[in-house]
């Protein structure tokens, strides 16, 4: 993750969420050419219990969650912010993300899954999914990348329908880091209520036969406090 140095806004999580705020994010990864197998997050709000990578989905069936491996990258490229939004707080100089790849054949390691528990004993609204990515190699307008409802460990509904993909698929177009901001609107079932856990899944894949590498990059839920 690339430092810009800017002035950081602090995200102050007094006694509880009150505004749209990021509750849990990833952003540094230290596990260097290795599939995640469990990562704490880099900053979260009181309260709240997450983590992310292969560790996710261990009890169901379906494949690993932890990408094929973290990686470093070249040049301090990618922004200190979650998608486009939300700056992160505790930025460090460390210049790594986790490489999704599809080829086809063995989909865990296009897989990046995380989750989010609600231990702060009031119910919490569930708003987006933030995260930046870019396409390493593969053919542009055939790779694409999605975000979708885990539901096999989640407590939320699943509606409409099982593993529903909150997003339509990004497809880069061009050697760029991209901004996304996914809304999680299309989601039935917002409400995460004490003891609850929530998980979601970002995956690479491709409509034609030539693999596809894509990094990710500041990984973040924001949500706010029931209404």
């Amino acid at each position: 993750m690339r430092i810009l140095y800017p002035i950081l806004v602090s995200f102050l999580f007094v006694s509880f969420v009150k505004a749209e705020e990021v509750i849990v994010g990833w952003h540094s990864f230290e596990t260097m050419g290795q599939p995640l197998a469990t990562e704490a997050p880099d900053e979260i709000a009181p309260g709240f219990r997450a983590t992310m990578g292969n560790v996710v989905i261990d009890q169901i069936v379906g494949g690993a969650g932890g990408g094929q491996k973290v990686v470093k990258f070249n040049t301090k490229e990618t922004p200190n912010y979650y998608g486009s939004l939300y700056a992160v707080n505790t930025p460090v100089e460390l210049d790594s993300g986790v490489l999704l790849c599809a080829n086809g054949a063995n989909k865990s390691i296009g897989r990046l899954d995380f989750m989010l528990t609600n231990m702060t004993g009031r119910i919490v609204e569930l708003k987006s999914i933030h995260f930046d990515c870019k396409l390493i190699y593969g053919t542009y307008g055939e790779s694409w990348v999605q975000v979708s409802h885990l539901s096999g460990v989640s407590d939320l509904e699943d509606l409409p329908w099982a593993g529903l993909c909150v997003t339509d698929k990004l497809r880069p177009s061009e050697p760029i880091w991209y901004d996304s901001d996914v809304t999680l609107a299309k989601m039935g079932d917002l409400l995460l209520e004490p003891g609850q856990t929530v998980a979601f899944r970002i995956e690479v894949g491709i409509d034609g036969t030539n693999p596809a590498g894509l990094s990710v990059d500041n990984i973040a839920i924001v949500a706010t406090e029931a209404p």
